[in-house]
């Protein structure tokens, strides 16, 4: 018999969205079905549908955008994501207010290994905080110890700090600026970390723009500690078809981020690469 795929394609209704910092909000969704599916680091494709209120169907935006699930509660059926407002399908889903219905697929791709033991870093910047909470969540509930290094330009920016302590991680905040946390960005505060580690951590993850990701993984190749880092494109399908989310492999050839990622071993891309394609910020959604 043919295997049905894990996916779903559900029918959501907005519960909040609420802005957490300027140009940055937390959407919650009722969609049972893809809150009992979905998993810490993978993500789903989400659509605005305005005109679906109406009876009519709607085409614009015409294309989901991936979001990265920044909290799922299987029990209640509601998912949660971190939406960064950079373009036209994030600022219909900005505007969208409880009852709305929105258009979900997923969840998609691979997650982050597990880390039931040791000590587990998270290194996030900015918005790339947001597939950590659940990761955080479940290596606690396993049994390791979570530390978190949260980087953004100033104190306004950022992100995900509560939702980190609620989980049970312990939360390291630096500014570009200084002006909350350490001074630096993750890069200058990451040596000083892994000093204060003793034995050092066991597993580590990151997620955040890809000029961030290159010397992070530089960083933690030195420290012996294998990463592996979530990567944020921009792709029109969510499953393989669009082709749209390819990255250069460290081997040769390219990755696709949907099927392949979005989590992957850091030696498996070539990050340097990946960070003169797309420059220093994290691509639009």
């Amino acid at each position: 018999m043919r295997k049905l795929p894990d996916w779903v394609q559900e029918a959501g209704r907005v519960l909040a969205w609420r802005e957490v910092v300027p140009g940055h909000g937390r959407l919650d969704v009722r969609a049972p079905a893809l809150a009992a599916r979905a998993r810490p680091g993978q993500f789903a494709m989400v659509r605005a549908a305005p005109a679906l209120r109406g009876g009519a169907v709607g085409m614009a935006p015409f294309l989901g955008r991936p979001l990265s699930f920044f909290d799922m509660d299987t029990t209640g059926g509601v998912v949660s994501f971190l939406v960064r407002v950079t373009g036209e399908g994030t600022r219909a889903l900005a505007a969208c207010r409880p009852g709305d219905v929105l258009v979900l697929l997923g969840p998609f791709g691979n997650g982050f290994p597990a880390a039931n033991s040791g000590t587990l870093l998270l290194v996030a910047g900015g918005v790339g905080v947001a597939p950590f909470p659940p990761v955080a969540r479940a290596a606690v509930s396993a049994g390791a110890r979570v530390t978190a290094l949260v980087g953004a330009r100033s104190a306004p920016l950022v992100l995900g700090v509560r939702e980190l302590r609620d989980a049970g991680a312990e939360v390291v905040v630096c500014t570009e600026d200084g002006s909350r946390g350490r001074c630096g960005m993750v890069t200058d505060v990451l040596p000083q970390l892994l000093d204060g580690f003793g034995a050092g951590p066991s597993a580590a993850f990151a997620c955040g723009p890809p000029a961030m990701l290159a010397p992070v993984a530089r960083l933690l190749e030195q420290a012996g500690l294998e990463l592996h880092v979530s990567l944020e494109a921009r792709m029109g399908c969510g499953f393989g078809v669009c082709r749209g989310c390819a990255v250069p492999a460290a081997r040769g050839g390219y990755l696709h981020v949907c099927q392949d990622g979005p989590v992957f071993p850091a030696r498996a891309v070539d990050l340097e690469a990946v960070a003169r394609l797309w420059g220093a910020g994290t691509r639009a959604r």
